[in-house]
Formats: C-alpha cells, structure tokens, sequence
C-alpha cells in the first residue's frame, strides 16, 4: 500500500456513513505475525480492518495501533479494484 491509499483507507473508516464488512477481515487473520504472506485485498477491506483494530467508539483513532497496522500494510497489503 501507498501513503495515500492508507490515508484513503483511514479517511473511509472514520466516515460515519461507511459501512464495514466485518467479513472481509478474515484475510487479514494473523496479519502482524512475522510469517504473513502479501494479500491481494480492497480499499474497503482495509477501511474495515482500521475501523476495527484503531477506531474508538467516538469517532478517535488509536494512533500507535494505526502507525503499527500502516507499517505492515506498506509491505503486505495489495490494493486491487
């Protein structure tokens, strides 16, 4: 992933009118170990994990949670579509 897609991605889980799929996060199970194979994945699909794993219940990001997940996604995550 870019810088912007990830900003993208960010902008879209902070949207109140976004809708996650929690079903697509399925392919991001065990993202952070050290033996996570590159997924081929939506801006949409990324969008629901940082909503999941960084925003609060107040519309706040967990910025240490947000930089660690961005850190991984620049070198695992494939933006596809």
């Amino acid at each position: 992933m870019t810088k912007q897609e990830i900003s993208k991605a960010l902008a879209m889980a902070q949207d109140d009118g976004f809708r996650a799929n929690y079903n697509d996060l399925v392919v991001f199970d065990n993202y952070g170990c050290q033996n996570f194979q590159k997924v081929y994945v939506t801006l949409s699909s990324v969008a629901s994990l940082i909503r999941w794993q960084c925003v609060y219940f107040n519309g706040g990001v967990d910025l240490n949670e947000f930089n660690n997940l961005a850190i991984i996604a620049k070198t695992k995550f494939q933006i596809v579509g």
